[in-house]
């Protein structure tokens, strides 16, 4: 949940950070569940099964058996049950929103076209509202996952900020 931890440090060294870039970045504020997500993320902390479902749901249904196999094993193979449920702790429930004012770096957040979890309608209503000097850039053909879904043009837009700000 690295759009949590990002706002938070911006929050707490706005000296050491110069801009910010978020891929799908999840915002400052809690996320609310309803008792079918609840069980589908938080089952999959310790269900390979709940994991592929989760990624098959946030890339818009597009992909093989193959790949979204190939991308639940390098989630299992690269994280603990504790770790993963940390997360989705933090996700659900961490609140930096009163930590929200003062000088805030330029903002880039990715949002995939076909993500419906972080959308970029989703960012708009939180991190286009929640900070003064935020760009989004809409990835065509992306879903959740920009840095193994379409990094060439990630990186591109990426580079393009940086150099700018």
């Amino acid at each position: 949940m690295g759009g949590k931890v990002a706002a938070s440090m911006m929050m707490q060294a706005p000296d050491k950070i110069r801009s910010l870039v978020g891929i799908s970045p999840v915002a400052p504020a809690p996320v609310p569940l309803d008792a079918d997500s609840e069980a589908l993320f938080f089952g999959a902390a310790e269900s390979a099964d709940s994991r592929k479902m989760i990624l098959d749901i946030t890339t818009g249904n597009r992909y093989s058996e193959r790949w979204l196999g190939s991308m639940t094993a390098h989630s299992l193979d690269n994280s603990t049950v504790p770790a993963f449920s940390g997360a989705l702790k933090s996700w659900v429930g961490d609140d930096y929103t009163a930590e929200l004012g003062g000088p805030v770096a330029p903002i880039l957040v990715f949002a995939g076209e076909h993500d419906p979890a972080l959308s970029a309608d989703v960012l708009r209503q939180t991190w286009l509202q929640m900070y003064p000097d935020v760009e989004l850039v809409e990835l065509a053909a992306c879903g959740h996952y920009a840095m193994y879904e379409t990094p060439i043009a990630l990186v591109s837009a990426m580079e393009d900020f940086l150099d700018r700000n």
